[in-house]
């Protein structure tokens, strides 16, 4: 009995560390993710970061008028919310004005133009997005499906391997160690398949940020002149946005089979019905 106690013990290790393994790489999968969608939306028209050189330039325009005399003597309300934004900013003269915007534009150039990815060191420009957050995203879908299947595969070698008298108490054990998966009850409690949907958005969130990259791309590459490699460019993120969306569909697959078996262990570990 002590030996099989020790021989199921290490199914069930190895299962609850599969599950540790997919949840760890979900986390660097989402974080990439948040990466990748921040630079992305940092150079957006509609971010603060270029409405602030927006403005920073416009109250610099305006200043110089007022400075010329050139101003008309009945502002517009354009112009009247311009001026406050400059008293917002402690703008006096030209030279603030000025000098707040070459401030504005030198941060935007090296914090927006140029990324730089945290902890690593690395920067690459932000017209590259595309190109190096498909190697990422692609890379850790790939280790994501493998982890995946492995979790799947062992929670089945677990159910395999008990017996009907440790099988209640074997899927205990894993089901207090699951974070994202969640197995059906054992009793009537309150339904949590809304919460299994939200990790089906969770997994699906690096291929919808990475289409928004390569949408962005598709649609400002038509007013660029012909650049040579940006058909190819181009090309590649298309290919990339296929493979992620593909990895992410074989993801969301495995992760329902995850729920599938555990459906089908708990039926077995449930008492029958009178």
């Amino acid at each position: 009995m002590d030996e099989y106690t020790g021989y199921i013990r290490d199914y069930v290790q190895a299962a609850t560390e599969s599950s540790a393994r997919s949840r760890r790489i979900l986390v660097l999968l989402l974080i990439a993710s948040i990466l990748v969608f921040i630079a992305f939306w940092n150079q957006c028209d509609s971010s603060w970061a270029r409405t602030h050189v927006q403005w920073a330039e416009e109250i610099e325009t305006l200043i110089r008028q007022r400075q010329d005399q050139a101003l008309p003597k009945q502002l517009s309300d354009k112009q009247k919310r311009i001026l406050a934004r400059a008293e917002d900013y402690h703008i006096e003269n030209t030279g603030d004005a000025q000098h707040f915007h070459e401030h504005l534009l030198d941060l935007m150039a090296e914090r927006i133009i140029y990324v730089r990815i945290p902890i690593l060191g690395i920067e690459f420009d932000i017209n590259d997005l595309g190109i190096f957050s498909g190697i990422t995203l692609t890379v850790l879908l790939l280790w994501c499906r493998f982890s995946l299947w492995h979790e799947k595969r062992n929670l089945e070698l677990c159910m395999n391997e008990s017996t009907s008298e440790n099988r209640k108490s074997v899927y205990r054990y894993l089901a207090m160690r699951q974070l994202l998966t969640i197995p059906p009850k054992l009793a009537d409690e309150p339904p949590t398949k809304i919460w299994g949907f939200l990790v089906l958005v969770l997994f699906c969130l690096p291929a919808l940020v990475y289409s928004l990259v390569v949408g962005d791309d598709v649609l400002f590459s038509g007013g660029l002149p012909k650049m040579k490699g940006l058909a190819t460019e181009l090309i590649c993120e298309i290919l990339f946005l296929v493979v992620i969306v593909a990895l992410t569909s074989l993801c969301v697959q495995l992760l329902l089979a995850i729920h599938e078996t555990w459906g089908r262990f708990v039926e077995d570990v449930r008492p029958p019905r009178p």
